[in-house]
């Protein structure tokens, strides 16, 4: 659900549906269920959904709090789970500073959330008052989104430090000694590093499905070429962003080298943000930009057929509790 409404924000109802779809075969849930890494993919999405919409809620200040406040809550429950909810944060903080400087550099208009989704359906009405242009300075911009991340950072804080006090026990030193344990893992069995920056990607291509890595990757470059054409801001600039975020975010947990081993399990939490990739060509607005080649609806039949076949065949040999 959260990962639906997150894509609805970028593409059509469509679009959202096929995408939703198509992460339900991702092999590493099935391998992994009932590990509660993958419940992870929930806590991690809604957190991120509820700062994606607070960051896209432009001229509503009640929602983009209410919003805020949603993720923060969110992601206090995540964090109390595991510290692998960390990554929200950088995913958000990526958003902003793609947004900012985007919206800076560019001086492009920012339309209204709800004009944006009314554009797409072609139910826009000037008259109605629901399409309102403004042009935002890039201070306005990074005020804005700023005001977002602190709601956000504030309700963890606040709520952290009710449980603390609540509960006599400083979750702040346990969330450290969490950290010291993890990284105590790796001094004890060594890893070297440069081999698996090689695996680790392989891993996680293996993790969600070949045909879903191959159509992320052109997803990106498709909705990347699409954007550079296009000299107003929309909904598609929005996705490319997201998209951005997404994969800057993974490629610093992996040059990082955080998980040195079990990506596939590690990383369940990631499998619905990398949606929004793949999503760029799974589209009916594809369609009516394009020349020549397959059409969205192949694209998506024949991805799912074979991820289906990819995921049984994976589940059927590899094991999530074999060790």
């Amino acid at each position: 659900i959260p990962l639906f409404f997150t894509l609805r924000l970028c593409f059509d109802a469509l679009t959202a549906w096929r995408t939703t779809c198509l992460w339900a075969t991702v092999p590493c849930l099935v391998v992994f269920l009932p590990k509660s890494d993958v419940l992870f993919t929930l806590t991690s999405m809604s957190a991120a959904s509820f700062g994606i919409m607070a960051l896209m809620s432009i001229h509503n200040l009640s929602k983009r709090i209410c919003f805020a406040v949603a993720s923060g809550l969110v992601l206090w429950c995540g964090l109390m789970l595991s510290l692998a909810h960390l990554p929200v944060l950088a995913l958000l903080g990526l958003v902003i500073v793609i947004r900012c400087v985007r919206d800076g550099r560019s001086g492009n208009r920012l339309r209204e959330s709800h004009a944006d989704q009314m554009r797409k359906i072609g139910t826009m009405k000037s008259s109605s008052g629901r399409e309102t242009e403004v042009n935002l300075s890039r201070t306005a911009v990074i005020s804005r989104d700023v005001c977002v991340a602190g709601v956000l950072v504030a309700t963890v804080a606040v709520l952290t430090l009710v449980f603390s006090v609540a509960t006599d026990c400083e979750i702040v030193s346990v969330w450290r000694m969490n950290l010291r344990n993890h990284a105590a893992f790796y001094d004890v069995h060594a890893r070297t590093a440069w081999k698996w920056l090689i695996v680790n990607p392989l891993e996680l291509g293996m993790a969600i499905g070949l045909p879903v890595a191959l159509i992320s990757l052109a997803g990106l470059r498709h909705g990347i070429a699409a954007n550079w054409r296009k000299s107003t801001r929309d909904s598609l600039s929005i996705s490319v962003d997201l998209s951005l975020a997404v994969v800057l975010t993974i490629s610093v947990l992996w040059i990082s080298c955080r998980n040195s081993g079990e990506a596939a399990r590690l990383w369940c939490f990631l499998t619905p943000w990398l949606m929004v990739i793949p999503a760029h060509l799974l589209g009916a607005e594809r369609d009516s930009h394009r020349v020549v080649g397959t059409s969205s609806s192949v694209v998506w039949h024949t991805a799912l057929l074979a991820q289906m076949v990819v995921c049984i065949l994976t589940s059927g040999r590899v094991s999530g509790f074999s060790f």
